[in-house]
């Protein structure tokens, strides 16, 4: 918690330094996601985590038209728990927990006088994963890869020149994981899928 503490303090700075210059904009964002990993037998949006940074956009000459960078913390996953009277066979409990630093470098566009809408790719960088059952951590697994590349894609609501929400999904465009243990399946590889919806702050 510590870590984290610091962390948005080292980010809340550094967005505060980005928009002192000449035409940068620069702002916070808090929210929450949620999330699954495809290739892990569980169907379903039920992960949920945060969501919160920092970033920065600079305008084109065309004002409608911007560059952001960001840097965030985001937590992805999977979750399923399944009592034993609905199926007897199924995993009862499974929770994995994935903690990334998210810097998404973005193109956006005000389609529309309130709406703009953001696309671009996205780099990771893994910070710590758990994985566990009713038995508890789950050992011995494959790691999850440091390195995730997704592509983003998202569509943000102003109320006002400063307040705005905003509405974006990722995915992983390579594998974070390639399980060892269930060869049954023909598709082994596991990717990350996020939805994200956070409030938005712009100085």
């Amino acid at each position: 918690m510590k870590k984290i503490i610091i962390l948005c303090a080292i980010l809340l700075a550094c967005s505060h330094l980005f928009s002192q210059g000449s035409g940068i904009r620069g702002g916070v964002r808090a929210g929450a996601t949620t999330s699954q990993i495809s290739g892990d037998d569980l169907s379903g949006f039920h992960k949920l985590g945060a969501y919160a940074g920092v970033f920065a956009n600079i305008p084109f000459p065309n004002e409608r038209w911007k560059f952001q960078m960001e840097l965030n913390f985001i937590m992805k996953g999977s979750s399923r728990f399944v009592k034993a009277s609905d199926d007897p066979n199924a995993v009862q409990k499974y929770v994995l927990n994935l903690f990334y630093i998210e810097l998404p470098l973005l193109i956006k566009y005000n389609a529309f006088r309130n709406f703009d809408i953001e696309l671009g790719p996205t780099i990771n960088f893994l910070m710590g994963s758990r994985e566990v059952d009713l038995g508890g951590q789950i050992m011995g697994r494959p790691p999850f890869r440091f390195f995730e590349f997704c592509i983003l894609g998202g569509v943000s609501y102003s109320f006002n020149e400063h307040w705005s929400i905003n509405l974006r999904y990722t995915n992983s465009i390579i594998p974070v994981r390639i399980p060892d243990w269930a060869y049954y399946r023909s598709v082994k590889k596991q990717f990350n899928s996020a939805f994200a919806l956070s409030g938005v702050f712009q100085f």
